[in-house]
């Protein structure tokens, strides 16, 4: 509680509190809350950490800021093993429902096949965000720059799954609401900074 504590603090509120577990749709689980002030964060804290959510333990959480979000992306990029190479997918609807959304309207959907050498530049996060109506000029750049980054990111640390989800837009900024990266078991090696330890 008190890091949390000095987290919000730090922040400033209202904040988010995020149960960190492995599974989607934690917010439609419950966690996820928005608190307003210290006592609702304790009390968010305190039912959180230890609880079971989706079938899992809740053993960490994230405090972060409250973003007034205008409009909410997916973003990612994942290996095609048909076509051996990655590929670049975005959503113009993020958010908990975003597989449903997909599935029912496969044209909110934007698929890129990646050069892996070549990466991604500006213009391929540009071609992405295209389907996406509303987007002011400031706004497309700024998803553009990152989608740059998310896959420089992919291929900094071996993974096989990095994504954005949601990608907020809040006025001009992009904010990476929430994140994950699933990185190859056998890199791992490569990357002690990450602090993962192997299991034995």
């Amino acid at each position: 509680v008190e890091l949390a504590r000095d987290a919000a603090r730090e922040i400033g509120y209202p904040v988010v509190v995020k149960a960190q577990v492995y599974a989607g749709k934690r917010g439609k689980a419950g966690g996820v809350r928005i608190v307003d002030d210290e006592e609702a964060l304790d009390r968010a804290v305190s039912e959180l950490l230890g609880s079971r959510l989706l079938g899992l333990t809740v053993d960490a959480l994230l405090v972060e800021e409250k973003v007034a979000i205008d409009r909410e992306i997916y973003a990612g990029v994942t290996a095609d093993p048909g076509a051996r190479r990655p590929v670049l997918i975005v959503s113009a609807s993020g958010g908990v429902d975003v597989e449903e959304a997909a599935h029912q309207r496969e044209s909110a959907l934007t698929k890129i096949d990646l050069d892996i050498l070549r990466g991604v530049r500006a213009y391929d996060g540009l071609n992405a965000v295209r389907h996406v109506a509303g987007l002011g000029s400031r706004q497309r750049l700024a998803v553009a720059q990152a989608l740059v980054r998310l896959y420089d990111l992919y291929r900094a640390y071996d993974c096989k799954l990095a994504e954005i989800n949601p990608l907020a837009l809040s006025g001009d900024r992009v904010v990476a609401l929430d994140a994950r990266f699933d990185i190859e078991g056998d890199a791992l090696s490569r990357h002690p900074d990450l602090g993962i330890e192997l299991a034995e």
